[in-house]
């Protein structure tokens, strides 16, 4: 669930985590909303960063960008895990063959049957189960990249349009001459022709 974090140096661990496993942050450094994503993932957007706490079985477990160097934000639709319907698919298959095969007739029915309706479980499933979004925050020198579930569309709209304003802030306080670290000045000069 996106949310509106009240000010804070250092932000607890994701619901099922141990609680001395907290992200410190910078000094300084205040939450201004956080994410959670799906599979325990977790998002986190800061006065000064946007960071993403990988989920059990994300491959990202962990990535930071500054909001200086953010590029573009994209939220973008993910199908649904297609797997389920493969292997009930496949599982229908061999609850028939199950089912032909096995020469005691009770016993080759009992078997297709529960078979069956495990995959019918995995079938369900896979149509049951909404797809979700990936939230990718493109910087620079990479990306912050999570999954957040398809019930929680909401949430990411909500996250990822205060990621843009505090962008915007960040990148307007730069142009002002604040004192975080203005990009160099680029001078071209063209000979004239």
């Amino acid at each position: 669930m996106a949310s509106e974090a009240e000010p804070r140096s250092a932000v607890k661990a994701g619901e099922g985590e141990a609680e001395d496993n907290r992200l410190d942050l910078a000094p300084g450094e205040d939450v201004l909303a956080d994410m959670h994503g799906s599979e325990g993932g977790r998002f986190i957007l800061t006065d000064a960063r946007v960071l993403y706490t990988g989920g059990a079985n994300d491959s990202s477990l962990y990535a930071s960008a500054r909001l200086s160097d953010v590029t573009a934000i994209e939220v973008s639709r993910r199908p649904r895990d297609r797997r389920s319907a493969w292997w009930g698919t496949l599982g229908l298959v061999a609850a028939v063959a199950v089912w032909q095969v096995t020469l005691p007739e009770v016993v080759g029915t009992v078997a297709g049957v529960v078979v069956g309706l495990l995959s019918l479980a995995l079938l369900g499933d896979y149509w049951l189960r909404p797809g979700g979004v990936a939230v990718i925050v493109h910087t620079a020198g990479g990306k912050v990249e999570g999954a957040v579930d398809g019930g929680r569309m909401a949430d990411a709209e909500k996250f990822v349009k205060r990621l843009e304003q505090a962008r915007r802030d960040t990148h307007a306080g730069v142009a002002a001459g604040s004192p975080e670290a203005a990009p160099p000045q680029i001078r071209r000069s063209y000979p004239a022709i």
